[in-house]
Formats: structure tokens, sequence, C-alpha cells
């Protein structure tokens, strides 16, 4: 099974991801990265499983994670990037005085549809 190393950096995206690993999970296992090398059978075969923390001076500083479960991640992450920019754009649009807007935002609600 192919797994994925993503970092954890700290940004809204990782709050967001964290939340969502969570919530599908549980309580997340963590493990030092010192424990990786000595650990390295375990941990992967956690992973495998479920998201993995791997922490560093006490900070949540990478995630591992089966391939599949970070190509679902990726995919609802897109999802909801794109529910959040089409709703930003029919909010511009209804703000809008350009002309053809209304042709624009019945082409956009039929694409949208």
């Amino acid at each position: 099974m192919r797994l994925a190393i993503a970092p954890a950096n700290r940004n809204l995206f990782h709050d967001i991801i964290f939340i969502n690993i969570g919530a599908k999970y549980g309580y997340m296992q963590s493990y030092p990265v010192t424990e990786v090398s000595q650990r390295y059978r375990e941990i992967f075969e956690n992973a495998a499983k479920e998201p993995i923390l791997l922490t560093e001076d006490s900070q949540h500083n990478y995630v591992i994670m089966s391939a599949n479960d970070y190509q679902q991640l990726m995919q609802r992450l897109a999802e909801l990037e794109d529910r959040v920019f089409g709703q930003l754009a029919e909010t511009a649009l209804k703000n809008s005085q350009m002309i053809g807007t209304q042709i624009f935002t019945v082409e956009l609600k039929r694409l949208l549809g």
C-alpha cells in the first residue's frame, strides 16, 4: 500500500484538514520523528489504517496517511474550494453592474446546475 507524507504547516487548510481527519478517525496516534527509524514498520502499518501524526519538539509537523485517504482528502478539499469560489462568483455577479451580467449569470447557473 502506498502512503503519503504531508507537512502539517500551520495555516487555515491545515486546521481544516486536521479537524476533518480527527472527526473521521477520532484520536490520532502520534509518534516523535526521532522514533520513525526504530518503529518504521509499526508506524506505516498503522498509517495504512488511519492517519498518524509525527511530532518534533512537541509540535505536530507531519501527517502520514494512506495514499487513498490523501486522494480522498484532496478531492474533498477541491470540492469545497469549488463551492466557495462559486458562491463568491455568484455574490460578485449579484452586485455587478456590468453590461452582459444577466447573460453571464444564466450561463454560470447552467454550468453549476
